[in-house]
C-alpha cells in the first residue's frame, strides 16, 4: 500500500511539473519579420496579410510583412544569408 502512494505521489509531482507551465500564457515575441511570395492576385494577397496580421495580433507580436517576385527570391535570401538578416518567417 505503501508502495502505491508513493507511486502516486510521484505521478502527481510529476504532472504537476509538466502541466503548471503550460497554463502560463506564452511570452511575446515582441517584433517579428514574414517574407512571402507575391501571388498576383491582389485579393489573395490581402487575404494572406490580413491572416498574417490577425494571428501577430492574437499572440502580441507586431509583425513586418514584405512581399517579393519568384525573380527577386533568390538575390534577396541569398543577400539576407551572407548579412545574416534572414527573416523570422519566410
Amino acid at each position: 500500500m505503501r508502495t502505491l502512494a508513493k507511486r502516486l505521489a510521484v505521478l502527481v509531482a510529476l504532472l504537476t511539473v509538466a502541466v503548471v507551465p503550460a497554463l502560463e500564457p506564452p511570452a511575446a515575441a515582441g517584433k517579428l519579420s514574414l517574407w512571402r511570395l507575391k501571388t498576383y492576385i491582389p485579393p489573395a494577397d490581402k487575404i494572406l496579410d490580413v491572416n498574417a496580421q490577425d494571428c501577430a495580433k492574437k499572440a502580441g507580436v507586431e509583425l513586418a510583412i514584405q512581399t517579393y517576385t519568384f525573380d527577386d527570391m533568390w538575390t534577396k535570401f541569398t543577400a539576407a544569408i551572407e548579412s545574416k538578416t534572414l527573416p523570422d518567417i519566410a
